[in-house]
């Protein structure tokens, strides 16, 4: 039996497969719970505003981006120390509570 005429077959099985496993990581992409995905279409009208894609299993084009946003209420929290009228020097702490929906 001879070799030589099944290497094609074995060389464009490899270049299928490594195209595959490099498009296998920008093309299924899971949004994990308390996060939101927003989709930009290189070659389709850029960001899509209208959809915002919610938790689960999404399928993308492999040159589209989607950017995942945490949702969930997040706070802020900050310590200063100010002067009032009086020359006196006061400690404020604010915590601001806040979610992007």
């Amino acid at each position: 039996m001879d070799n030589r005429r099944f290497m094609p077959y074995v060389v464009i099985s490899a270049l299928i497969l490594i195209v595959v496993l490099i498009g296998y990581n920008s093309t299924f992409l899971t949004i994990e719970a308390g996060e939101a995905g927003v989709l930009f279409k290189k070659f389709g009208g850029g960001l899509e505003k209208e959809t915002i894609y919610g938790q689960g299993f999404h399928v993308v084009a492999p040159w589209n981006t989607m950017y995942i946003y945490n949702v969930k209420e997040q706070s802020a929290e900050e310590s200063m120390s100010v002067l009032d009228r009086n020359g006196l020097t006061v400690k404020v702490d604010v915590i601001v509570w806040f979610n992007l929906f």
